[in-house]
């Protein structure tokens, strides 16, 4: 069971399951970036739902409008967000399927993309993705990548898309893309987190990766650091 506490609203609850990705802080920052970023409520598209929480949340903040659109590769994922939008009486039309293969001919006002964005060797040894597949791509980009250039498509005339970038990832070549499709991209929130004790067996591995330019982290006093930027694009 997942929980999410807010000051101004009663405590969510979501049921979870092992071979669905849990959300970590990475959600919970996409969650509160866009909460900031909604003026007004609008057809959201959870994309990369997991157990549907940051979809869920906005639609109970009354910032998406009924029904909540949501998908992810995974079935399991989407049953679970369909159990969980029923237990916090969200409507909810859920389907399962890679990046925006479910929804042709639908637009959305707001695009919020959750799919696996850091490199796969390192999801690979990560209790991140434990018994849960990514598939990103060596530089952890790959899917990213791929909702920055097909997201215009689905957007409304003034739709928004927001997405997080993962310094445990190619994040230069994501920008990249995102200044190549869309005219606006803006940084809204950052933060920096501790390496998990799980990756520090696999630094040599890590600072490989770093060296080629692939991901990006820091060390300071002996201790090293990630980052998590949440941004958001339009035309």
């Amino acid at each position: 069971m997942y929980q999410l506490k807010n000051e101004h609203t009663e405590t969510l609850s979501f049921e979870t399951h092992d071979a669905v990705f849990k959300p970590t802080g990475t959600t919970t920052l996409l969650l509160e970036s866009v909460k900031e970023n909604i003026e007004q409520p609008g057809r959201l598209l959870d994309l990369g739902c997991g157990i549907g929480v940051v979809g869920i949340a906005l639609a109970k903040y009354k910032l998406a409008s009924s029904p909540l659109y949501a998908s992810d590769i995974s079935e399991e994922a989407v049953k679970l967000t369909e159990l969980n939008a029923r237990q916090n009486s969200c409507e909810v039309v859920a389907k399962a399927g890679k990046v925006f293969e479910p929804w042709s001919g639908y637009r959305f006002d707001y695009i919020v993309d959750d799919v696996s964005g850091i490199a796969e060797d390192i999801a690979a040894v990560s209790d991140w993705f434990k018994n849960v597949s990514c598939e990103s791509g060596y530089d952890g980009s790959i899917l990213t990548r791929e909702v920055i250039s097909r997201a215009s498509a689905f957007l409304t005339e003034n739709g928004k898309l927001f997405f997080p970038v993962i310094s445990l990832s190619n994040t230069r070549v994501i920008l990249e893309e995102a200044n190549i499709f869309f005219k606006a991209v803006k940084l809204l929130k950052r933060k920096t987190w501790p390496l998990p004790n799980d990756l520090k067996p696999h630094m040599d591995m890590l600072l490989e990766m770093k060296e080629k330019g692939v991901i990006s982290f820091e060390e300071k006093f002996g201790i090293f650091t990630w980052t998590t930027d949440i941004y958001m694009a339009h035309n």
